[in-house]
């Protein structure tokens, strides 16, 4: 073998080599990327109980610190904030802590405490506790989180919720995952209240009367059907901005009579029966009809055809925004027009529809459409019936219609030449997203109704051709925007 033949085999067995370490590192990556991605991949399942260990080490490490720590009156921060993030009475009632110690903890964690969780159950304990200990109130809790017991709800939630109230009397946040039959605290600083499970009326007319701050309300049933529950009396709290209720309520009329009022949900997750929860929301448009801005409806559970003008929003003069998912949309020109002159933006997801023309009858104003996700209910031209109506209307700019996943619609427009696509432009803009373009809209909770209220419209323009002489586009909308409060 000469020379230049052995340096020639030496030369492929070198790159041999770095070839056969180039495809091990590949391998390597790739099975490092792959452990990483089916690490993520975890179910829900799977991620409760790792929680609820965590929670169990996080426990038995504050138990064992609380034990066996230094007897000082005081406590580190980070313990502090971590006896916050769960059930501390396990902790403190039958812990085995020597008395002077858990006096010092005590008064530290009144002192220091904003955040307190406990079951339902609890309440008592750490109440009789704390006034073993000479301590009346924990003053600078401000959130107070009641969990469900582990054997149900409690039977006497009333009586143990005045308890809490009387052992934190400065709590402004108060979240409740259980049931309440019973007497409410009187929080005089409440500000915010959530439940999460079924209340009684009686209950519910107490929250009213004890709570005179509160500003933000939520009732929600998780799992169950709450029953019909009556507001008349909830203008005793006067300041309320925020509601979500269930979406079936006596009175509804008294809520509307809430000066203050800026957001109110109403959601259900049962079938919907149109002769009820119709009747409901329609009694709150027709009393809102002047401030109401914004309307986020969700039909999940309509399971009927929707009819927009039933809504009777024509009649709504600040409305500027709809959004609409999980309807199947019917119309009838015989029926008042479903939008008003005022809408600038509609936006539709999850949605079967049959005409976009009647949608646009009433509303030359409207800037702004969005369809996702959304099919026709038959083949005809939707994008041409919406153009033919744009035509005839008095506009100040184009429609700018947004598709995503919407293939009929899509098909319909690819259909048109450049040409025809270059017409149109002066009525429609037509703009087919992509995948990671999808805006994320919230407010849009399946058997959900939203509703956003501003101030109500001093004056119209009664005529917009007239108007229209006197102002530019650009002015035009400048000023519409300030008198919607844009």
């Amino acid at each position: 073998m000469t020379t230049l033949e052995s340096d020639k085999e030496k030369l492929c067995c070198l790159v041999y080599c770095i070839g056969i370490l180039t495809i091990s590192a590949a391998i390597w990556n790739i099975c490092k990327l792959a452990g990483r991605y089916f690490n993520k991949m975890t179910t829900n399942e799977e991620v409760v109980p790792k929680q609820s260990q965590a929670a169990d080490d996080l426990t038995k490490r504050l138990r064992h610190y609380l034990v066996n720590g230094r007897n000082q009156s005081e406590i580190c921060g980070k313990v502090v904030l971590a006896m916050e993030q769960v059930n501390i009475v396990p902790l403190l009632v039958g812990s085995g802590i020597e008395k002077g110690k858990l006096r010092n903890i005590l008064h530290v964690l009144a002192r220091r405490m904003r955040c307190l969780r406990l079951k339902m159950a609890d309440i008592r304990r750490l109440h009789d506790l704390c006034q073993r200990m000479g301590l009346s109130e924990l003053t600078k809790v401000r959130v107070c989180i009641v969990l469900a017991d582990d054997k149900g709800d409690s039977a006497a939630g009333g009586s143990q919720l005045e308890l809490l109230g009387s052992l934190t009397p400065g709590v402004q946040i108060l979240s409740v995952l259980c049931c309440i039959d019973g007497h409410f605290p009187d929080l005089k600083k409440v500000r915010i209240v959530h439940l999460y499970s079924t209340v009684t009326q009686g209950t519910l007319e107490e929250l009213f009367r004890n709570c005179p701050l509160l500003q933000h309300f939520k009732m929600k049933a998780e799992g169950r059907s709450p029953k019909i529950m009556d507001m008349r009396n909830i203008g005793r709290c006067s300041f309320l901005e925020g509601l979500l209720l269930p979406l079936l309520l006596k009175s509804p009329l008294a809520v509307c009579q809430l000066s203050n009022l800026k957001q109110l949900t109403l959601q259900s997750k049962d079938q919907w029966q149109k002769e009820e929860w119709l009747l409901v929301v329609q009694e709150i448009i027709k009393a809102k009809r002047f401030e109401l801005d914004r309307i986020c409806f969700d039909g999940a559970y309509v399971g009927a055809p929707l009819n927009l003008s039933v809504l009777l929003l024509a009649r709504c003069t600040a409305l500027t925004e709809v959004r609409l998912s999980h309807c199947k949309l019917v119309g009838d020109s015989k029926l008042p027009p479903p939008l008003p002159f005022s809408c600038h933006s509609l936006r539709i997801r999850y949605c079967t529809l049959a005409k976009l023309s009647l949608l646009l009858a009433s509303d030359c104003m409207l800037q702004h459409m969005d369809l996702f996700n959304c099919q026709s209910v038959k083949t005809a031209n939707l994008l041409s019936e919406a153009l033919a109506t744009r035509k005839t209307q008095t506009c100040m700019s184009p429609l700018v219609i947004k598709l995503l996943q919407s293939p009929e619609l899509e098909i319909e427009y690819n259909k048109w030449s450049p040409q025809q696509q270059l017409a149109a432009k002066p009525w429609l803009e037509i703009e087919v997203l992509k995948e990671d373009h999808i805006p994320s809209w919230e407010d849009q909770g399946l058997g959900l109704i939203s509703m956003r209220f501003g101030q109500a419209i001093k004056s119209f323009p009664t005529n917009l051709a007239d108007y229209q002489n006197q102002l530019d586009n650009a002015d035009l909308l400048k000023e519409m925007d300030s008198v919607c409060g844009f």
